[in-house]
């Protein structure tokens, strides 16, 4: 009898691309994965970082994952290289909302229904706007605990990221006015005192976060302060037994669990640190600092694999980040690994040695070869960008300019997304500007600087002088306001005008309130749009930056002595 011999089947090739990825990553979200929709999407972005379909998917569902700053980065990369889109607009609308700049969050529903009044999102947006235009409804909306406003949650979210950049002053400053005008806001006050702890002044830090005690014995962020105050001043025993207090019952507040479970780490408890960071997790689940700190606490308690599943999460978010990928590898090392390990989201300074050794080497190899590598390699531009984004300063400005050097598509995204980044100093964002510049990359430019968002034009950009922090914020009002509508003569012209000004005060600047900066900026665009032949409507103006007529006309007497060409 005979055998019969199976049919060979053909094999098929399949193409996974762009839409493929985007497909796969729908369903997942279909099934609420988020881990594998966020990894499908990388790949379709990875794939194409040019294509609008997989930036916009890619940033709603970083936004749905609370990572605000990430999402933001992504769409204003995308619009600052392509041509924007309105459904850009809308996504940027919902991540300032979550990052609490309420103005630009409303702004930016205005210019998605300007460009797209009968758009997919019209009736979405419009309600929106109707939030951000009620208080109480937008309080409620951002989830704000009682006594605090829209300023006090703008102004926290602004201090936050001047503590992340290490100014502490800053941070401080920015609180410090807005506490004047709402001192019911105990959150915010509680913050103030954990910045005043952190800067060294615990007296101060004490005398605050007892402020917000006398009020409301039990805020538990509060206390934490107070008992890090009172560690500071050597009562240890007062710490202990405040300690012991709050490990018996766990707050629900995230920013209560986080600042308990900072004093707890610091004071090495780890089980209850674990504990109160296992339920801070489940909270927020996908911020990479939090879990970061919760898998230290499995490692430090021998549970190598709690830890490295912890890893394998922030992976899943972002195949990218070296950070993750250290401590993953490193979870399967039984060498005492564990000392090394920093509750900072770093990579321990040995570890960071040694890829800067790799980096050097790699600046020494011919041009073409590192070129080579470069376009291979998708490693070696997270090590760029891992590098880029170091405390450290001194690297920053080789790596730029290597960047520079480069100069293809991969080398301008990450240097427009890193002036992007809210945790880098100002210098460094001039200068990756001057880079762009260098390569001819398409103006205006999106960055964040003076503590905040703008677009425009490199030359404003560069040459801000050294000022003082009101006059900083003045600077901000001024260049985001300019963004929206003013030629580049119009930039010129206010930023002239505004030298002016400043050099008759001869460095001693007279402070100015929150509502000055407004009135004064809105002055400099009248007179710089009027110095570049422009005819600016006031009333227009005046509303943009929520000022009265007879506040932008006494701002405006003041500047126009400076209007004149020289």
């Amino acid at each position: 009898m005979e055998t019969k011999q199976p049919k060979k089947g053909k094999i098929l090739p399949f193409e996974q691309d762009t839409d493929f990825f985007l497909r796969r990553g729908a369903k997942d979200l279909d099934k609420n994965d988020l881990l594998a929709a966020v990894q499908s999407y990388r790949k379709a972005y990875a794939g194409d970082p040019a294509d609008l379909d997989s930036c916009l998917a890619l940033s709603e569902l970083l936004s749905r994952m609370m990572r605000f700053e990430e999402s933001n980065r992504l769409l204003l990369v995308d619009i600052s290289m392509n041509e924007p889109d309105p459904e850009s607009y809308f996504g940027l609308a919902h991540n300032y909302f979550g990052m609490h700049e309420f103005r630009l969050a409303q702004e930016n529903l205005e210019t998605y229904l300007r460009l797209e009044p009968d758009g997919y999102y019209a009736y979405d947006a419009a309600e929106f706007l109707d939030v951000l235009c009620d208080e109480e409804a937008l309080l409620q909306a951002a989830g704000a605990p009682p006594g605090e406003t829209p300023a006090t949650l703008t102004a926290a979210a602004y201090a936050r990221r001047a503590a992340a950049r290490g100014d502490l002053a800053l941070a401080r400053s920015l609180l410090t006015a807005p506490l004047a005008d709402a001192p019911h806001a105990l959150s915010a006050r509680g913050l103030l005192a954990g910045f005043c702890l952190r800067a060294g002044d615990a007296e101060r830090a004490l005398e605050l976060s007892r402020e917000v005690l006398a009020v409301s014995p039990g805020d538990v962020a509060a206390r934490c302060v107070e008992l890090g105050a009172l560690s500071a001043s050597g009562r240890q025993q007062a710490l202990d037994a405040g300690l012991d207090a709050l490990a018996a019952r766990l707050p629900e507040d995230e920013d209560a669990l986080d600042a308990l479970s900072q004093l707890q780490l610091s004071c090495g408890r780890y089980e209850e640190a674990g504990r109160t960071l296992q339920r801070l997790v489940q909270l927020t689940p996908y911020d990479a600092q939090r879990v970061h700190r919760y898998a230290c606490c499995r490692f430090r308690l021998g549970d190598a694999d709690g830890a490295r599943a912890c890893y394998r999460r922030l992976l899943s978010i972002d195949p990218d980040d070296t950070v993750a990928r250290y401590y993953f590898n490193a979870c399967g090392r039984r060498d005492g690994a564990a000392r090394h390990w920093t509750a900072e989201y770093r990579v321990p300074p040995a570890e960071a040695f040694r890829r800067f050794r790799r980096l050097n080497a790699l600046f020494e190899e011919p041009a073409a070869e590192f070129l080579r590598k470069w376009k291979e390699n998708r490693g070696l531009r997270s090590l760029f960008v891992w590098a880029l984004t170091l405390p450290d300063g001194k690297p920053k400005s080789v790596l730029l300019r290597r960047l520079a050097a480069i100069g293809d598509a991969d080398a301008e995204r990450i240097l427009r997304d890193f002036a992007l980044r809210t945790d880098q100093p100002d210098a460094a964002k001039r200068e990756a500007l001057l880079m762009l510049q260098y390569l001819g990359a398409k103006e205006p430019y999106c960055v964040y600087l003076s503590d905040r968002w703008i677009s425009g034009y490199v030359n404003v950009r560069v040459r801000a002088p050294k000022l003082p922090a009101d006059y900083q914020g003045l600077l901000g009002e001024m260049e985001a306001g300019l963004a929206v509508s003013a030629s580049p003569d119009a930039i010129f012209s206010a930023i002239r005008i505004l030298r002016g000004y400043l050099d008759a005060c001869g460095g001693k600047y007279p402070r100015i309130s929150t509502n000055q900066q407004a009135s004064f900026a809105a002055a400099l665009e009248l007179l710089g749009r009027r110095c570049a032949g422009e005819t600016p409507d006031e009333a227009e103006i005046a509303r943009r930056y929520r000022v009265s007529l007879l506040r932008l006309h006494n701002a405006v007497s003041k500047f126009e002595p400076f209007a004149k060409e020289p």
